[in-house]
């Protein structure tokens, strides 16, 4: 008895002593979050596909469309070449689409703002590489109402591209609607800017100018350069907005010096002219716009350059020729013969140069042995069959285009047939007679 009571006592004891120790508490697992990464893949919450509406739009023809819907119910004809107005755009292209992105937009031309099928000015809220043109905001889209054959800013673009002149605006066809209606044939372009995908030079140390007729500026003309020779200049980039009053103020004193000084030595010979100017690029720019004898290329307007990073004057980018390759009553422009540029002040005086009449006779010389001219004859067939579905389309849209008398009076063709051949054979009577004046054998 005294034994199982000692038993009881004891188990009593070890009882107590047991839950007298404390409670073990086991801390969680703490795991490293780049180790749990790489054994368990985080969750990304995919993003609902985007669903295109295909009735709306659409390509209409092999070419890519352009589709704009502008904000606030603004009709395309309410639009001004003063204030954007806001709105979004859709680009198709095969498989290749852009989304309803935002952009703003804004008309844009002289002459040509005057015409029913206007041209216009796009500017995107996100840069953008529209049709592989290159990643940027600003973008042209040309009308080339005053064009029957509807090439002629591509074509010239795409020659001096073909070229190698530096910083030529590259371009694509496409079929233009705006809220929803087709407008056309329309050529999608770059802006000419300074811009590390357009004129690709330095804000600090370059600038992009115009050379323009004084009497375009009825008002002043604060950045206007007037050099010896006559000559008027514009600078057009960079601008207020993007370096501030001071800054460009500096720069236009700093310009005028050396376009003063460029211009006084072209009558000085090649040892003096080529510390000033870039002689290749004025050897190019002005084969292609003799060649087709574009009537503001005789220094009326749109006749640009730039200072390069090395400091020199460069002719280019090329722009705007709608009205070249005999599509204006101009008999120095009409006529497959004789020179129109040749009889602007700097393309005078440097024709003037043996050294400079050498280098020119030869860079024809290279570019028809080559076959460049060649090739670009061929390139007017090709590119009028790749357009010739939204062509008949664009001709429906605007039957007054192709009934206009407006630029060429009794020499005007009404149908797209008589208008290419008359493209096509003015180009071979130019091409034969630039080689009599050039060509050496």
């Amino acid at each position: 008895m005294r034994m199982k009571f000692l038993c009881l006592a004891l188990f009593i004891l070890l009882v107590l002593v047991s839950c007298s120790q404390p409670e073990q508490i086991v801390e969680p697992e703490i795991t490293d979050p780049k180790t749990a990464s790489e054994t368990e893949p985080e969750k990304v919450k995919e993003m609902p596909p985007v669903i295109i509406d295909t009735d709306k739009y659409k390509q209409i023809t092999n070419l890519p469309a352009l589709y704009i819907e502008l904000g606030n119910n603004t009709q395309l004809s309410s639009l001004n070449k003063e204030d954007f107005v806001g709105g979004n755009y859709t680009l198709i292209d095969g498989d290749d689409i852009i989304y309803e992105k935002p952009l703003e937009m804004k008309g844009r031309g002289n002459y040509s703002w005057s015409f029913p099928k206007k041209p216009y000015a796009l500017k995107l809220i996100f840069k953008e590489d529209l049709l592989g043109l290159g990643a940027a905001k600003r973008w042209v889209l040309i009308s080339n109402h005053s064009d029957k054959t509807l090439m002629r800013n591509y074509l010239t673009m795409t020659l001096a591209y073909d070229l190698g002149a530096e910083y030529s605006p590259q371009c694509k066809f496409v079929d233009f609607f705006a809220n929803g209606k087709h407008q056309g044939t329309y050529l999608l372009t770059e802006k000419i800017q300074i811009h590390e995908n357009r004129v690709d030079i330095d804000w600090d140390t370059s600038a992009l100018f115009e050379i323009e007729m004084e009497y375009r500026h009825p008002g002043n003309c604060h950045y206007c350069i007037v050099v010896p020779s006559g000559v008027h200049i514009m600078m057009v980039d960079p601008d207020e907005d993007d370096t501030g009053t001071e800054e460009l103020d500096k720069k236009y004193i700093e310009c005028k010096s050396l376009l003063t000084a460029a211009d006084i030595s072209l009558g000085m010979g090649y040892d003096e002219y080529s510390k000033y100017i870039d002689v290749a690029s004025f050897i190019d720019w002005y084969i292609v716009n003799e060649f087709v004898k574009n009537y503001d290329s005789g220094f009326t307007t749109s006749c640009y350059f730039f200072i390069s990073r090395e400091g020199k004057l460069t002719m280019g980018p090329v722009w705007d020729y709608d009205t070249c390759y005999g599509n204006q009553i101009v008999e120095t422009c009409v006529n497959p013969r004789g020179y129109h540029v040749r009889n602007s002040p700097w393309y005078t005086t440097l024709n003037d140069d043996p050294d400079f009449s050498d280098l020119l006779h030869k860079r024809w010389s290279e570019l028809r042995d080559n076959g460049m001219f060649d090739d670009f004859v061929k390139k007017i067939t090709d590119t009028a069959d790749y357009i010739s579905e939204s062509q008949k389309l664009d001709t429906v849209l605007w039957p007054e285009a192709m009934q206009s008398r407006d630029l060429r009076a009794h020499l005007a063709l009404f149908t797209y047939e008589e208008e290419l051949e008359y493209l096509i054979n003015w180009v071979n009577r130019r091409i034969e007679w630039l080689d009599t004046e050039w060509y050496i054998n």
